[in-house]
């Protein structure tokens, strides 16, 4: 139906086009999967005055491009989740993503864009949990004929950084996504600007939208429809320079009303910088950022974090890659009383290999570092086999 529907509105012979791919994998943990641990009345993280609080990272031991984890565990009640794989600490194999996208365009000026993923997951009592997410649904138009401006309306991908750029699986050098990225890879709902000046070497991304670039995974601060009055103003410059290196370096900010506050009067914001160095076949990629989305009542929910990462991506040989990656994140969070002291780094090491220009087989590992509260086993090792069509 959504096809004829596009169709429709492309009457006039469009050029319309189906594509997607397929990611399938499988994956291992170590002790049971959970990334992060409970700390009884703060007697380890210093929160004393806290009662239910939290050490580790429930998101830090991802399994795939998605950054869906092994396992969240259970929540203070002993209740499950919304965790689509929990996996309990065993191994699995799993189809992470199928994705259709099509898209139907009317000329050079005027496009449109739908993509929407299929997870099949297991379900409860019966019950299918499979999901079907709609992950960009968006108008491409080019509003002046001479200039190199781009309008984008819809559900839109992200205005911040960098990483939102190799989000997908199909086009991620390695598999995980960074610690930080729950902040900045989301699609939201609004308006979108991409820009470009002095012949490619400056360019402008800007937004409005009903949220924040979060991802609808870290639910709590997630808007796809907006519950207050503000919206959320994001924007990135980056300067790219070409010689015997490409390079590129960019500034990113973001302010609006906190997502599930109905106050709008309330407003987070997020700053960040970025960094890229491409020399032939060897690219290093730098990203940091502080994210602040405070409450309006001492007992409600709020984010302060920041953290980064450093990525070394390697192609050695024409169908061989290698990745090594370095990330961490500090964070305090409060969700519905559960306090977290999130202190935890990374280290990914990476195996890539191309066999036809339609696949590609990827290996990861992740090593896992608690630096607040006592280390525990969650390490991960992940594999990916994508296939675009």
């Amino acid at each position: 139906m959504m096809w004829c529907l596009l169709a429709l509105a492309f009457a006039e012979d469009p050029s319309v086009r189906v594509s997607g791919y397929l990611d399938v994998g499988g994956f291992a943990t170590t002790g049971d999967g959970v990334s992060y641990r409970r700390d009884p009345a703060g007697e380890i993280t210093d929160h004393p005055d806290e009662v239910w609080v939290f050490y580790g990272d429930p998101w830090a031991g991802t399994v795939n491009s998605r950054g869906e984890p092994a396992d969240l565990g259970n929540d203070r009640n002993n209740l499950d989740r919304v965790d689509f794989i929990h996996s309990a600490g065993k191994p699995s194999l799993l189809v992470n993503t199928a994705n259709v996208s099509i898209a139907a365009a009317r000329g050079p000026r005027l496009a449109a864009q739908l993509s929407v993923d299929l997870l099949p997951r297991t379900g409860a009592l019966g019950a299918p949990g499979d999901a079907l997410v709609v992950d960009l649904a968006y108008l491409d138009m080019l509003p002046w004929e001479n200039a190199n401006v781009r309008l984008y309306v819809g559900k839109v991908s992200s205005a911040f950084g960098r990483e939102y750029q190799v989000r997908l699986a199909t086009e991620r050098f390695g598999i995980t996504p960074s610690l930080m990225s729950r902040y900045t890879v989301g699609t939201p709902t609004g308006v979108k600007l991409r820009a470009s000046a002095l012949d490619r070497r400056l360019w402008v991304t800007a937004s409005l939208t009903n949220g924040g670039t979060t991802t609808s995974r870290f639910g709590h601060f997630y808007d796809e429809l907006d519950s207050n009055l503000g919206k959320t103003a994001t924007a990135r410059v980056a300067g790219r320079l070409r010689g015997l290196a490409v390079a590129e370096l960019g500034v990113s900010g973001q302010v609006g009303s906190v997502d599930g506050q109905p106050d709008a009067s309330v407003v987070g914001w997020q700053a960040g910088a970025d960094a890229s160095v491409r020399v032939e076949e060897l690219e290093v990629v730098a990203e940091a950022m502080l994210v602040r989305l405070p409450a309006d009542l001492p007992d409600e929910d709020f984010v302060h974090a920041h953290g980064g990462y450093l990525e070394t991506r390697w192609t050695f040989r024409p169908k061989w890659g290698a990745l090594l990656r370095f990330d961490w994140r500090r964070a305090e969070m409060r969700v519905v009383d559960n306090f977290y002291d999130s202190n935890v780094g990374r280290v990914a090491v990476g195996l890539r290999v191309r066999p036809v220009p339609e696949l590609v087989l990827k290996l990861e590992y992740l090593g896992i570092v608690e630096f607040v509260g006592r280390s525990f086993p969650d390490d991960v090792i992940t594999t990916s086999c994508v296939y675009r069509f």
